[in-house]
């Protein structure tokens, strides 16, 4: 009875420990300062919740990539030598990433061929398209901030506990970005690290 109590006891701890890994983050972004709510559910899974809407990217296996909205596919997609490509699921396109060392380039149609850039330099990350520069991203160790801000220095969005640099929130960047796709953004960048 006594080992069954321990291996008990373990189980809970191995799950507490689990559960405090994953990461939780709070977001503010336009004139209202609209609350997002971030949340990295398992080492696969990110969701970002938004009056009452919730969106969640999934990355299997490091590759095979789906985006829902409200419990459905809104599209998926497959990293393949650092590009991907989501359709949705009647097959049209809906959005693709490219990686490359410095930087990460974001297309929201198949047309697009010059497409929007997000390259770290420095201690911040530059949002373009083209030669334009439209924003950038820049974290604040004295406050512990992160900060998505237009050309004019002018904040788009804030995150007062990511703690670290991230091209995550870049999508508050870019103006023709709907909500969706800036969810998708927001999340696959965070589910890779970037």
């Amino acid at each position: 009875m006594k080992r069954m109590t321990v291996f008990c006891a373990a189980l809970v701890l191995v799950a507490a420990a689990a559960m405090a890994a994953m990461s939780s983050y709070k977001l503010t972004y336009g004139p209202a300062n609209t609350l997002v709510t971030i949340t990295q559910v398992n080492a696969d899974k990110w969701t970002a919740q938004e009056a009452g809407v919730t969106y969640e990217v999934e990355v299997k296996d490091g590759v095979n990539v789906t985006f829902s909205q409200g419990g459905s596919l809104v599209a998926s997609g497959k990293l393949e030598e650092g590009k991907l490509k989501l359709k949705t699921p009647d097959g049209s396109f809906y959005f693709k990433v490219k990686f490359k060392e410095d930087k990460t380039k974001v297309y929201l149609s198949d047309e697009d061929e010059e497409g929007y850039s997000i390259k770290i330099k420095e201690d911040k990350y530059k949002i373009k398209r083209g030669e334009t520069e439209l924003g950038k991203i820049k974290f604040y160790p004295d406050n512990g901030k992160l900060k998505v801000k237009d050309v004019n220095d002018a904040e788009l969005a804030v995150s007062k506990d990511m703690g670290r640099l991230t091209a995550a929130p870049a999508g508050f960047a870019i103006p023709d970005l709907d909500g969706p796709r800036r969810y998708f953004l927001l999340l696959y960048l965070l589910a890779m690290n970037k």
